[in-house]
């Protein structure tokens, strides 16, 4: 390999085992003859990985700390793993294992992929992971458990202008976890069946979560950000069972539309500690779960959360068009709270719509105003008889 090429194909480079031995081995491998080839501080291009059509056993971590570096395959190779798992005889299947550029992650206790530059400048920048599929293969238990202590990619610190597109991930306990992401796309990804999907922490800025397939586990989280600034998230179909659809914690400005989102549970969306955050022309389904080897599952929250719950100032939830239908669930189980904006000042709640199903002597809430909101509006979101105020100062304005 000489220093003007930057593309290496897994299974061609002579490395000490083959790639579907140890992938995590030979891409290691990569990144050091990269590193070897590039040695001034003003020549560093980074390189291209590719990974063909193929089943990889991942059995040690990749580290990455370079710069310009793409890993790719040939197609994301996504399939419903649970399905399999709970279909009692798949001998007349065509397949059974996920496809594609496969990468099986065999490893536990770390994430199979790691970005870390150990704290040396500047941060790493330009990574991208395209068009390869990442699985977990099983979960403990009964496989319904969505808990293995595996993780696909873990980014370890502050990035900037990462790209993580075209990949499948699933059956994975946590499937992508990024730090401090700036400008970062995560766009048109299969990401389900994974006990957790997205996870941007300890504050990210101006990144973009758009154009995915999303399902998260009942106990985990299939969007939810931390601290971030300027997040868009956009053009997602969000399907049920995750714990919580959308969550945003101590956040600010962000932007949540044209999303459709599915769930079994309340607590679909969470805005909290969040500020200043537009919540508009979403999709919002609730339903129950129907599938039986998952109904004695769920999230353990009450109705009295809210299918969208509110504690944050100067937000504004609008054109929203929410769908109600709780099947099996019995005056007992209610009232259901549509949105609760629990606490908060200058929250701004206008022209939703409910189609809610009509069970018998079960009460719905469109809007519930918490004790500790104030100065907060609400206008077309709800008759009269469907909003409830324990806060100060707020207006109302209901359907006519």
């Amino acid at each position: 390999m000489t220093n003007q090429h930057t593309t290496y194909d897994v299974t061609k480079f002579h490395g000490s085992v083959p790639a579907s031995q140890d992938i995590g081995i030979v891409i290691n491998e990569i990144i050091a003859d990269i590193k070897a080839h590039q040695t001034s501080q003003t020549v560093k291009p980074g390189g291209d990985i590719y990974i063909p059509v193929g089943d990889y056993d991942l059995l040690t971590q990749v580290v990455i700390d370079i710069s310009y570096l793409t890993i790719r395959g040939e197609g994301h190779g996504f399939m419903s793993l649970s399905i399999r798992d709970n279909t009692p005889d798949t001998s007349g299947w065509r397949e059974t294992v996920a496809g594609g550029s496969h990468v099986k992650v065999k490893l536990t206790g770390a994430p199979a992929i790691v970005t870390n530059r150990n704290g040396t400048q500047p941060r790493l920048s330009s990574i991208e992971f395209r068009d390869f599929c990442m699985d977990g293969l099983h979960f403990s238990g009964n496989g319904n458990s969505y808990v293995n202590n595996k993780t696909g990619i873990y980014v370890e610190g502050d990035c900037d202008s990462f790209v993580i597109r075209g990949m499948g991930f699933v059956y994975l306990e946590h499937a992508l976890v990024l730090e401090g992401a700036d400008a970062t796309t995560i766009d048109g990804n299969f990401i389900a069946e994974c006990g957790n999907c997205v996870e941007l922490l300890l504050a990210s800025q101006s990144c973009k979560v758009t154009n995915n397939l999303i399902g998260g586990g009942y106990n985990g989280k299939s969007i939810a950000a931390a601290g971030a600034e300027g997040l868009l998230v956009a053009a997602n179909n969000v399907f049920p069972r995750g714990g919580s659809l959308i969550e945003l914690i101590n956040s600010a400005r962000c932007s949540v539309s044209a999303n459709r989102l599915a769930g079994f549970y309340p607590g679909m969306i969470r805005l909290i500690g969040t500020n200043e955050t537009l919540v508009a022309a979403n999709l919002v389904r609730r339903q129950n779960e129907t599938y039986g080897p998952f109904q004695n599952y769920n999230n353990g929250l009450q109705e009295t959360y809210g299918i969208f719950r509110v504690q944050g100032d100067n937000n504004k939830i609008s054109n929203n068009h929410f769908l109600v239908d709780p099947q099996g669930y019995t005056a007992a189980d209610g009232p259901i709270i549509v949105i609760n904006a629990e606490s908060g000042i200058y929250n701004w709640i206008s022209d939703n719509h409910y189609v809610l199903a009509a069970i018998p002597n079960l009460q719905y809430v469109a809007v519930r105003l918490g004790s500790a909101l104030t100065q907060s509006k609400v206008i077309y979101s709800g008759s009269s008889a469907q909003i409830t105020d324990l806060g100060t100062l707020n207006a109302i304005v209901p359907n006519p």
